[in-house]
């Protein structure tokens, strides 16, 4: 290995290093929570080492114990990921040059903070041979901290009693990552009308009702956005009173995309994850319960707040956690 490549190796690590305070809390909590869910400590071993993509793993989980079917995990799971079809599109000039086993490795260690680094860094045309060594290095640091951190949930969430509802933490840690996908009008309409549907249509067969979410979310988004500013609040203003009236009614290599499918996936992520919270926090047992009593709801209520806040894992994870225990003790 030449100096170069050890030096932009080295770099890449050391830049990442800064975002291990968001990823280690997290990675606990996967753990905790894929044990949680009923995986053995193995499967969730493999879960980790094999999937590792955090979101996507928070969001299947809820499914899990809900018994879905697979294909509706899979689905979710694809939606959820979406973001990283456009990531691949920017990357893929900067890497089209390399070996197909470098290609291979560094898709499978592409992780949200990393890209963002090296993409804020490099340009495709900046003639720099050593950069994909900036992001391997990057990415071990933030793949290595996955496996550890994941690895302290699964064991130790095997000695947690069930009844003190850890699994609840991946709701929690699902809200923080969704305040920041919510940064303009339409992908934040899109979302309140991914919880909306996903609340009403709760009861459908076979999960049907998540995915049917996303669709409406996703949308409500384009809508918005093709609407305007004061039309396209006018229209998810409809489509919101229209949903809360029927609650009760209706459940008797150069690569580019698209530009139209760009603007799907903008709002797929924020759409899925809205719609996989909003009914853990809001049915309690199938049943509709918006009220102080309900725990869980409390608890989800001070996430929002926190995660929009701080904008951080641990924060909105443990808050949230706290408020839920109060609720029960009070």
């Amino acid at each position: 290995m030449q100096r170069a490549q050890i030096s932009a190796l080295r770099e890449g690590a050391l830049a990442s290093a800064g975002l291990l305070v968001g990823i280690v809390p997290w990675g606990i909590v996967a753990g905790v929570a894929m044990v949680s869910a009923g995986l053995t400590q193995s499967q969730a071993v493999a879960m980790s080492v094999l999937v590792f993509a955090g979101t996507a793993q928070l969001a299947v989980l809820p499914l899990l114990i809900a018994k879905a079917p697979l294909w509706v995990m899979i689905a979710t799971a694809l939606v959820v990921n979406l973001r990283y079809v456009i990531y691949s599109g920017v990357l893929a000039p900067h890497f089209e040059h390399l070996p197909r086993r470098w290609r291979v490795l560094l898709s499978y260690v592409t992780v949200d903070g990393v890209f963002a680094l090296f993409a804020g860094r490099y340009r495709p045309d900046d003639g720099n041979p050593h950069k994909h060594w900036y992001f391997l290095g990057g990415s071990l640091v933030m793949w290595c901290a996955w496996q550890l951190s994941s690895g302290i949930g699964i064991f130790a969430g095997a000695m947690i009693p069930l009844d003190w509802s850890l699994e609840f933490a991946s709701t929690l840690a699902l809200i923080a990552l969704l305040i920041p996908l919510l940064h303009d009008r339409a992908v934040t309409w899109g979302a309140l009308a991914a919880g909306a549907v996903a609340l009403t249509a709760a009861r459908l067969p076979l999960n049907l009702g998540l995915l049917a979410a996303i669709a409406v979310g996703v949308a409500a988004g384009l809508a918005v956005a093709r609407l305007g500013p004061r039309n396209g609040e006018i229209a998810g203003m409809t489509l919101i009173a229209f949903l809360t009236r029927a609650v009760f009614i209706l459940p008797g290599s150069h690569l580019r995309l698209p530009p139209t499918a760009e603007r799907v996936l903008r709002y797929a992520p924020a759409a899925a994850i809205m719609a996989i919270i909003v009914p853990d926090l809001a049915l309690v047992h199938g049943t509709l319960s918006i009220s102080i009593e309900n725990p869980r709801l409390v608890g989800g209520l001070v996430a929002f707040a926190l995660a929009a806040a701080t904008r951080s894992i641990l924060a909105t994870i443990v808050g949230g956690m706290l408020a839920l225990t109060l609720v029960r003790l009070i």
